[in-house]
């Protein structure tokens, strides 16, 4: 029997703390807000599923539905331009698979529809209701990642309610970010040779623009992740060695816009380009000294483990020497002990010991020129994926509480925070519509803890998008050109 099941998307985050810092921290009870496969729902057998894979390819007047059952069986497809549905049609067996993992195609088609209307619709044998929405009028358009095809993660295309799936990539990809203007994507593809590099292609109101695909940073010494298009499109931020790198698109110079020994990521810009928000472990895990103020350079630390380590000095920051303040959180030693030598007025004080705290993920923001750094989210929980409100008043971003995540909105200045989803899920990746009319998101809240987009809008109740057994997550969402 086969069973899907993926690593802990917690990993991503904790890695790049690892890597930095030399340890492994952050992994959180298998849950959390990074996006390290398609899936992080564990143990769902997917041979069992009695209705799966359902997608939809729209006209202005017709609508193709497609899903797999487990077994031969008849199936019907109920519609209507309501939740309360009452139009059925039967749908028809397409092909026969051959083993019990695939299942059997089936295939529906719906017409005489209105253009540019939203439907409603069940495939018998799951209660879940989905929407489509005929061609006809303005659209916009998703870039999501899913391993749907041959198992490894590549990105689609497909309109908001997640109609009409193209492939965009065929070698690998993942971690997409459309343009605002819908006219670009980036992703973060394998290297001819390992590593990974910034990828990014154009797009017209089809999709893909044929041949326009280009390796950006195509480098051998460092490898790329999380890009985010500059609110002009022309040039693509991402993380890098730790830090924060922008590069122009025309002519590749690029500029480093945040770095040194903490560790940088998951940058979106705000959309009049003013500021830029991200995660960073950044004063995450400080310690206060006894005797201050402390003098510079007087600093000298060991571990308490085996070995009884010595760190490096471009592994902690006495970041104030007035306060005796020190930052440990690129050094690695988060829940261990530590002994500090100093000196403070003139006498050395040696082998004090403190109890380091681990390291989490802060939300920050900082003006375009590097200036004004500041600490958005307090240091309760590790927080991931920031996304800016289209006004650029409110950031949203995932929050990691008890092996839990939930999506949270809190305003730029770091006050008036609110929970925009609770329960017993792995929600995150939120993202904004183009028109700052809802929040879409990934989550595992379906019965069978299938991973898949559900969507938020503005003061109503939230919906599942799509319903695809390989899981669909890091959604990008913006206008079609």
């Amino acid at each position: 029997m086969n069973k899907r099941s993926s690593k802990s998307p917690w990993r991503r985050v904790a890695r790049w703390l690892a890597v930095s810092a030399g340890m492994v921290a952050v992994v959180l009870g298998g849950a959390g807000c990074g996006s390290s496969g398609t899936s992080f729902a564990e143990g769902v057998r997917v041979d069992e599923l009695k209705v799966r894979d359902i997608g939809v390819v729209v006209t202005d007047t017709t609508a193709t539905i497609s899903w797999v059952t487990r077994v031969t069986q008849g199936s019907h497809v109920y519609y209507g331009p309501t939740s309360r549905l009452g139009t059925t049609v039967a749908g028809s067996i397409v092909t026969r698979q051959t083993t019990t993992v695939d299942g059997v195609d089936h295939q529906a088609q719906i017409t005489g529809l209105t253009a540019n209307t939203v439907y409603f619709f069940q495939v018998e044998g799951r209660k879940t209701t989905l929407r489509f929405r005929t061609a006809g009028g303005t659209r916009t358009r998703l870039a999501f990642v899913s391993d749907r095809l041959d198992g490894r993660r590549e990105i689609y295309l497909a309109h908001e309610f997640g109609e009409n799936v193209t492939r965009l990539t065929t070698t690998g990809g993942w971690s997409p970010a459309l343009s605002l203007d819908g006219t670009r994507v980036a992703w973060v593809g394998n290297r001819v040779g390992g590593g990974t590099d910034i990828f990014l292609a154009t797009l017209d109101a089809s999709g893909l623009v044929a041949g326009s695909v280009q390796n950006l940073t195509d480098t051998a010494d460092r490898d790329e992740a999380h890009p985010c298009w500059s609110s002009d499109g022309t040039a693509v931020t991402f993380s890098s060695a730790g830090g924060l790198v922008q590069r122009v698109v025309a002519g590749g110079a690029e500029t480093t816009l945040i770095g040194g020994r903490y560790s940088f990521d998951q940058p979106t810009w705000r959309r009049d380009g003013a500021r830029l928000a991200f995660i960073s472990n950044r004063r995450t895990a400080t310690i206060q000294l006894k005797h201050r103020p402390v003098l510079e350079g007087s600093v000298s630390i060991k571990v308490r483990d085996h070995n009884n380590s010595v760190l490096a000095p471009a592994l902690y920051e006495l970041y104030d020497a007035t306060t005796g303040l020190i930052d440990l959180s690129a050094a690695g030693v988060g829940n261990l002990h530590v002994r500090v030598t100093y000196r403070s007025g003139g006498v050395l004080y040696s082998d004090e010991q403190y109890r380091s705290p681990v390291p989490r993920t802060a939300l920050y923001t900082m003006a375009a020129d590097g200036t004004d750094l500041r600490r958005i989210t307090d240091l309760d929980y590790s927080v991931a994926s920031p996304e800016w409100s289209v006004s650029g008043s409110q950031l949203f971003y995932c929050r990691e509480s008890s092996g839990l995540s939930s999506i949270l909105q809190i305003n730029a200045d770091g006050s008036s925070v609110k929970a925009l989803s609770s329960g017993d899920f792995l929600d995150r990746d939120p993202v904004v519509a183009p028109d700052g009319s809802g929040i879409m998101f990934v989550s595992n809240r379906d019965a069978n803890r299938l991973v898949n987009l559900w969507l938020l809008p503005s003061g109503q109740s939230m919906y599942m998008v799509n319903l695809f057994s390989s899981g669909d997550t890091e959604p990008s969402w913006s206008v079609v050109p």
